[in-house]
């Protein structure tokens, strides 16, 4: 596929995947249930809380209260782990293969989408 003169390349299939990669998928996906990625989730994990401290469950709270935190900080910078799952779908970028990519640049590339619209 070429996106703006450049060719990307993409794995055929989930079973193409380098273990990295479907590690790295697996986990985003599992944070994406946990923590969720949307105002939903939220209002979710508030219910959770209530919950919580309403039974005196103290660290269940605390780790509902550290999970909101970063669903807060995802949504308000607009991070969200299904974007993630994308990265390691490519095969190749501009002809070199792609072994590694880092979830931090991420948000740089994000911000540059709507180039290859």
């Amino acid at each position: 596929m070429k996106i703006k003169g450049n060719v990307v390349e993409f794995y055929n299939s989930i079973y193409e995947l380098p273990a990295i990669n479907f590690i790295k998928i697996q986990k985003m996906w599992l944070i994406n249930a946990g923590i969720g990625s949307n105002i939903t989730d939220f209002d979710k994990h508030f219910k959770d809380m209530i919950v919580y401290a309403n039974a005196g469950e103290k660290n269940k709270l605390l780790n509902e209260i550290n999970n909101t935190r970063i669903l807060f900080n995802n949504i308000q910078t607009g991070n969200n782990p299904i974007h993630y799952l994308f990265l390691d779908l490519i095969k190749s970028l501009k002809k070199k293969a792609m072994r590694m990519l880092f979830y931090w640049s991420f948000p740089k590339m994000a911000l540059r989408k709507s180039k290859y619209k």
